[in-house]
């Protein structure tokens, strides 16, 4: 999935049957309590994965900010539970990610040094603008004021992580409670990464549970205590579609 990051074209292709069966799954169901849909989101990738669904099913792609609570939204959730996620990139996070199932350091030490360098690579790919904006360069003065403007952009352009995750608090996405489900020990994604977007949500006017535990690895909550995290889940449903 973390590969998915980097190939948006072909994650489009491979998601477009499921946007057109869910499309005829829901026809009818409008975005709140009235709707049969839950969505739940696991990890990044399932963040992204929900983010390019959601694409898929928009009538319009526009993402003007706007108020959260006006907004008008393809799929129509009840309710939204975002497991161990959104978290932003980093270079910890992707070595940990990759090297998980890795044991043996003789095998690990060296992929975490490929890592380094294929990140580094593709962060700086995904913030360049295209090279044909120089190749149109006219003369020095023109060239001059463009290198300018490209060395901006590099500084300002958030990872793709941080933009999935700027989409979440978006109207982009049905305005209905939301679940977050994460750990302080989540070496992937950053209890701090969750909290601050679950604070975000809150202060655009969302309704916002967490359930924050203690000593479980990235997406291994239910696993790890299934009552506390079903019941999470069950709680944030019912109070989703009360007195509605």
């Amino acid at each position: 999935m973390e590969s998915d990051f980097f190939r948006p074209a072909k994650l489009v292709q491979a998601l477009a049957p499921a946007a057109d069966v869910l499309r005829s799954r829901t026809s009818g169901f409008e975005a709140g309590p009235s709707s049969g849909l839950l969505v739940h989101a696991f990890s990044n990738g399932g963040c992204l994965t929900l983010k390019m669904l959601n694409e898929l099913m928009r009538p319009s792609r526009a993402e003007e900010r706007q108020p959260i609570a006006a907004s008008a939204t393809p799929i129509p959730a009840r309710a939204i539970v975002l497991d161990s996620c959104p978290g932003l990139a980093s270079l910890s996070g992707i070595i940990a990610a990759f090297t998980a199932g890795v044991k043996n350091p003789l095998v690990k030490i060296p992929l975490m040094g490929v890592l380094s360098v294929v990140y580094t690579f593709l962060r700086l790919w995904d913030m360049c603008v295209p090279l044909s904006l120089f190749l149109s360069a006219s003369g020095p003065a023109r060239a001059r004021k463009l290198t300018s403007t490209f060395l901006r952009r590099i500084r300002r352009r958030p990872s793709i992580l941080a933009r999935v995750s700027a989409y979440f608090n978006s109207p982009a996405l049905a305005p209905v409670p939301r679940l977050y489900l994460y750990s302080t020990t989540d070496k992937l994604v950053p209890c701090a990464d969750v909290e601050r977007h679950a604070a975000e949500a809150r202060s655009l006017g969302l309704e916002v549970h967490a359930e924050r535990f203690e000593a479980t690895p990235h997406v291994a909550h239910a696993r790890v205590d299934p009552k506390r995290y079903w019941g999470a889940v069950q709680d944030v449903w019912e109070r989703s579609g009360q007195g509605k």
